[in-house]
């Protein structure tokens, strides 16, 4: 079913409806900006957990924040996602960097938790409240603490499937061992080299690498203990250009090899050049209690793989009944509207312009799949992908009464005040 053009106006926001129903276009300003609170949140599910010991067990996204009291909902500048195994969670804040959800960076935890009953769980030994909405919604209650007192916040959490960019990277580390090529494997970094002196100075906190088939995974610990360990990171998309050159996220790193097992990349951080020095690491014992913090976060199907995965979800681009956001055009402009966080840089650097994005909205109506076709600055792309990707599940597209999944295109465009629209 294709639909008409069509210009709405609300609050003085734009929403266009481009080529397809449920496409949606927005123009930002800097004005647009929703209060955010603070919060800690995560990530992840895998196969050989998949029988459920309590309600929550699986993989979540929260979908709205506020402070006690306050009608509105909003997001934070990331989306954060949760696993609940049997005794244990994983927790994990993803900011998107880049065009796709594959760019990332991200911090998080990894501890203790007990589903205590209906009203009430326990995350690393604090009590939380919760209200269970249905099998698929929850809400939960936590405090918040700074020197100038205590805040009471609100959150819905929504039953969510793997994020494709965290599928495809873990892809890309199952298949390191089987890759060709000479940087493929866990390396671990020894220093950062002196630019005058060449003396390596030791890492204070040590840092892991991933380089697998296509994808990287920067991993490091920040804090470790028997029962919960605190880490952040980056990953996504890799290639490498012979043995002088490698790309993460687009960027180009050289590269100097020492030894057959060793490598010094260097970069422009922007203040001048940084140099690393990288090892190969061949010690099982520690891959793998790294490898037990991070295996939540990923979806593990055996005798699988990601392209599998989601080759067997066929993607329509037209429809019976095309997907809808809940409560309609207007609910979806107000979400956009009040989520959107201008970025500051472009503001300073009045940097602004029309982002595309496109992306799924899955047979179970789940928004998945991002990837901006064009756009202005890549900063712009990063935030267009954090609200698609932040959104709460849409009604499915339908086609011969059956649900389906569907790819959607919305226009978003950001401009400054007092400039010609």
């Amino acid at each position: 079913m294709d639909c008409r053009v069509n210009l709405m106006k609300k609050e003085g926001v734009r929403l266009v409806l481009v080529g397809m129903c449920g496409a949606a276009g927005l123009l930002v300003t800097p004005a647009m900006r929703a209060e955010s609170g603070l919060g800690e949140s995560v990530v992840t599910m895998s196969a050989d957990e998949a029988e459920t010991g309590h309600p929550l067990e699986g993989f979540w996204k929260k979908t709205w924040i506020r402070k006690k009291g306050d009608s509105h909902k909003g997001s934070q500048p990331f989306v954060h996602y949760k696993y609940y195994g049997e005794d244990h969670m994983v927790s994990l804040s993803v900011r998107y960097v880049g065009t796709n959800d594959v760019d990332v960076d991200f911090e998080g935890g990894y501890t203790t938790f007990e589903y205590m009953s209906k009203k009430a769980i326990r995350e690393g030994g604090g009590k939380l409240k919760i209200k269970t909405r249905s099998e698929d919604m929850f809400e939960l209650s936590w405090t918040g603490r700074s020197p100038v007192g205590e805040t009471d916040y609100e959150e819905g959490w929504e039953r969510y499937p793997m994020p494709s960019g965290l599928a495809a990277i873990h892809q890309g580390m199952r298949d390191a061992h089987e890759a060709e090529g000479r940087y493929t494997g866990m390396w671990e970094v020894q220093g950062l080299r002196q630019p005058l002196t060449g003396e390596l100075i030791p890492p204070k906190l040590k840092s892991y690498k991933w380089y697998g088939d296509g994808y990287f995974l920067g991993f490091t610990p920040n804090r470790t203990g028997e029962d919960r360990v605190y880490f952040k990171g980056h990953a996504g998309t890799f290639t490498s250009e012979g043995d002088s050159i490698i790309k993460e996220r687009g960027g180009r790193n050289k590269v100097k090899w020492l030894s057959d097992d060793t490598f010094e990349m260097s970069w422009f951080n922007g203040r001048g050049v940084a140099t690393e020095v990288w090892k190969r690491v061949e010690n099982d014992d520690l891959e793998q209690q790294v490898l037990r913090v991070m295996k939540p976060m990923f979806l593990r199907v055996e005798g699988l793989s990601v392209a599998d995965m989601y080759a067997a979800d066929k993607v329509y681009e037209k429809a019976d009944v095309p997907p809808q956001y809940p409560g309609g055009i207007n609910a979806l402009m107000e979400y956009m509207s009040s989520n959107i966080h201008y970025p500051e840089a472009c503001v300073k650097e009045k940097v602004e312009g029309r982002v595309m994005v496109s992306f799924v909205v899955d047979k179970d109506g789940n928004v998945t799949r991002p990837q901006v076709v064009k756009s202005p600055d890549v900063r712009l792309s990063a935030e267009a992908v954090r609200v698609i990707m932040a959104m709460t599940k849409w009604k499915p597209a339908r086609l011969d009464g059956k649900p389906v999944s569907m790819k959607v295109t919305a226009p978003i465009m950001f401009a400054l005040k007092g400039k010609k629209k």
